[in-house]
């Protein structure tokens, strides 16, 4: 009997995959992207629907005008950012951060965890050996250095609800939004970090919006706001000015790859490409 309801549960197991394979081939809620393989990575939150399986969450890999889904539902709640670091593909979910072995991505994930306030595990910066995390609810800026046996979180920075966040050149840049997402405080700016050993944060603008993803090209900060459906460039003199705005657009965790200025469209169920050197776009829905 015993050995019956092994095959049961197996069977189920099997059937409950396939299934979530089979209906996570669409770009659905979908927050963040990272460029790997001449493809993306996109991490989906499925559906604002809490009558739903809380772990509808699921990354897709996009290559080729194909969609593979390489994290199924069943582990993620609500995917943000990603990092990858020696085959192994992290994946920032509400209050903690997957591992998964990008050799096996069925296989069991490790998980990182956070202190128990830590609730929106939000944007995540690999640089060196060491991921640089934001916490959103908590005003906190986390560092894990992935050298150690069991990486955990250090506290690196407070700032107020930080979002989206970018390294160059041992420099950090943050971009805060208001925790509620709807009403902006003047502290909601962007901040840079001048020196990662002695982390200080200052304003690098003076615009509260509602600031979400943070990216770097040729020098220049990029930032995207939903209140304007715009993103914004920061330049080298601290000029700050519209980039590229397309109505109602819901622009998340943007990244940039050459040229092309990659847009999660979140509530659109789309990414938007565009190309700064032929402005340019490209729709992948």
């Amino acid at each position: 009997m015993k050995k019956l309801l092994s095959i049961l549960f197996l069977l189920i197991a099997c059937f409950t995959l396939s299934q979530s394979t089979a209906f996570a081939l669409n770009i659905s809620e979908n927050e963040s992207v990272l460029p790997y393989g001449h493809g993306l990575f996109i991490s989906n939150q499925g559906s604002r629907d809490k009558t739903l399986n809380p772990n509808k969450g699921y990354i897709l890999y996009y290559k080729n005008d194909t969609f593979k889904t390489v994290i199924p539902r069943g582990y993620l709640k609500k995917p943000t950012a990603m990092a990858i670091y020696n085959d192994k593909l992290y994946v920032c979910d509400t209050n903690e951060i997957f591992v998964f072995d990008m050799n096996d991505y069925y296989a069991s994930p490790d998980r990182i965890k956070f202190t128990e306030d830590d609730t929106v595990v939000n944007d995540i910066a690999l640089y060196k050996d060491n991921l640089y995390v934001t916490v959103t609810n908590t005003d906190r800026v986390y560092k894990i250095n992935l050298k150690q046996n069991n990486p955990q979180p250090v506290l690196w920075l407070n700032i107020p609800s930080p979002n989206g966040i970018a390294i160059n050149c041992g420099k950090a840049y943050i971009a805060s939004i208001p925790k509620d997402y709807k009403n902006i405080k003047k502290e909601n700016v962007v901040y840079i970090v001048n020196d990662l050993n002695n982390p200080k944060a200052e304003k690098l603008n003076t615009k509260p919006l509602i600031y979400d993803g943070i990216a770097i090209y040729k020098g220049n900060i990029l930032v995207s706001d939903w209140l304007t459906s715009t993103v914004y460039k920061i330049d080298k003199k601290g000029n700050f000015s519209a980039l590229y705005h397309r109505r109602g657009m819901t622009p998340a965790d943007i990244t940039v790859n050459d040229d092309n200025l990659i847009i999660p469209d979140m509530f659109n169920n789309r990414i938007i490409i565009h190309n700064l050197k032929t402005k340019s776009d490209t729709i992948i829905k």
